[in-house]
């Protein structure tokens, strides 16, 4: 049961894909195919949640009283950092 359902997901996520490529990034505008801007795509998607959506959530709970949540947003804003910045250098690299 679970890996029908798992595999019928896959299939939803190849038509996701495939909807992307034509319209490109929803989140960026950036258009999805080659591999630089995949990299640029993801590196824009990635400085968002580190800059914006983690740090406003971190607030948010902290002002909320939820210090624990907080810390974990902020844990993964950190994350988000490091996954940008290997991006990045998988870009100069390409570039280079």
């Amino acid at each position: 049961m679970f890996r029908s359902t798992a595999e019928g997901e896959t299939g939803h996520a190849h038509g996701h894909l495939e909807y992307l490529e034509q319209t490109g990034d929803p989140a960026t505008g950036l258009p999805i195919g080659e591999t630089s801007q995949n990299l640029q795509a993801a590196i824009a998607g990635e400085t968002h949640e580190y800059t914006d959506m983690y740090p406003g959530m971190s607030k948010t709970a902290r002002d909320e009283g939820f210090d624990e949540i907080a810390d974990w947003f902020e844990t993964l804003a950190k994350a988000e950092r490091s996954h940008a910045n290997r991006f990045q250098k998988a870009l100069d690299t390409l570039d280079g």
